[in-house]
């Protein structure tokens, strides 16, 4: 299973905060709320994520309303 894609909205405008993001998985939302699920992605990709952040799931048995949490090198969405 995976992350199916990932976006950001504004991007390229400073000081536009919260951003919010659109992730689409095929994983259940206990995985991708899950320390670290999005970080090879996000890497790979070249996706800068920011503290304040939010991010809009969509997986495979639920959509929800998510903050980032940075811990470390770890990213983490935590349902709002």
């Amino acid at each position: 299973m995976s992350i199916l894609s990932l976006k950001m909205d504004f991007p390229g405008y400073s000081g536009v905060t919260p951003r919010v993001g659109k992730l689409f998985s095929n994983d259940p939302i206990a995985t991708v709320t899950s320390a670290g699920y999005i970080n090879n992605y996000v890497r790979g990709n070249n996706i800068p994520i920011f503290k304040t952040d939010a991010m809009t799931v969509a997986a495979s048995d639920n959509t929800v309303n998510c903050k980032v949490v940075l811990t470390g090198t770890s990213i983490q969405l935590v349902i709002q």
